[in-house]
């Protein structure tokens, strides 16, 4: 078995260099005749959903899973995540498969969560982070994941995010968090995975602006420098911020800082990965549904690894929830 979030290319050089070589023909080939892509029906079937760009993407690991998925007795139509609402006919297939990691379910799921909310869902992880195949143990063997998703049959509900009207299922960030997130370039996060952040944080780290926020959470406001908005456990990999934040409930965990100076993200850092005795009493852990925010100027907000918005913005839970298998 493989660790989490990392995809396997087995096989001599040669057949990993011509599968790069011919990565978009392949990837056509992939894919259902253009003419059947909506009119396939099937009765119990799979849609793989990937994303080409992926941190840990590979054709063969693509090409082996929908063959694992094949051989199980699944009827397997595959299609690009950014075509996803295009390419496919989610709501008459059973299971959406989305291989990736948390910003491509994140793609997927907002192209469907409006029109269509029966679909149930489950995540290949070959993302750069994987948190919520890290906290629905799937496993990065093929046969091992597809062994899981056939014997499951309860699912388990998800409440999404909103920001403004996009969804988002793990976390959002304003402060020295989502402008690291705004250096890292989807190059760096394709050849260097997790370090990509790593490599943000120390070009900004120099500057270190300091914004004032106003932030009001269902209806209580309070004044900070940043704020982490939880729906998943855990954060950026292995870390907590928040022991009580939870993907099935209707809820957000939301801890806010009044500063944060470097100091105080580097008490950050270390009280989510190491101990929680760095915590400092000046910061603020609350429960909310509603969440605005207010900046002196304009400042991105991350979602889920990618920024999705600049403030001023509301955030919202969505009612309804979303299956995961």
């Amino acid at each position: 078995m493989l660790p989490s979030g990392r995809l396997a290319i087995h096989g001599p050089p040669s057949e990993q260099q011509t599968a790069q070589q011919t990565l978009p023909q392949a990837l056509k080939n992939l894919l259902p005749p253009k003419e059947q892509r909506r009119s396939d029906n099937p009765e119990s079937g799979v849609v793989i959903a990937y994303n080409p760009t992926a941190g840990n993407f590979s054709l063969i690991a693509l090409s082996r899973l929908k063959q694992t998925f094949e051989n199980s007795g699944h009827r397997v139509t595959t299609t690009d995540s950014q075509n996803f609402h295009n390419a496919a006919m989610p709501e008459q297939a059973e299971l959406v498969c989305i291989v990736g990691g948390d910003g491509t379910a994140r793609t997927v799921i907002s192209q469907n969560h409006k029109t269509f909310h029966k679909a149930t869902y489950c995540i290949y992880p070959a993302g750069t982070v994987n948190l919520i195949a890290r906290e629905a143990g799937y496993s990065a063997d093929c046969k091992a994941f597809v062994k899981h998703i056939s014997q499951t049959k309860d699912t388990r509900q998800h409440y999404l995010g909103l920001l403004n009207d996009k969804a988002f299922l793990c976390c959002a960030s304003v402060g020295p968090d989502s402008a690291i997130v705004a250096r890292t370039s989807p190059f760096l996060k394709r050849h260097f995975g997790r370090a990509a952040y790593i490599i943000a944080l120390l070009s900004h780290i120099w500057r270190w602006p300091r914004n004032g926020l106003t932030v009001t959470v269902d209806g209580e406001q309070h004044n900070a420098e940043a704020i982490f908005i939880l729906k998943a456990h855990h954060y950026a990999g292995s870390c907590v911020l928040d022991d009580r934040a939870n993907l099935k409930t209707p809820e957000f965990r939301v801890l806010i800082m009044p500063r944060a100076r470097r100091l105080d993200f580097l008490r950050l850092v270390l009280s989510a990965a190491v101990n929680k005795c760095f915590n400092d009493p000046n910061w603020i852990r609350i429960k909310g549904q509603t969440i605005t925010i207010a900046s002196d100027q304009v400042l991105p907000i991350q979602a889920d690894g990618d920024i999705l918005a600049t403030t001023p913005a509301q955030i919202t839970i969505k009612p309804e929830p979303i299956c995961f298998l």
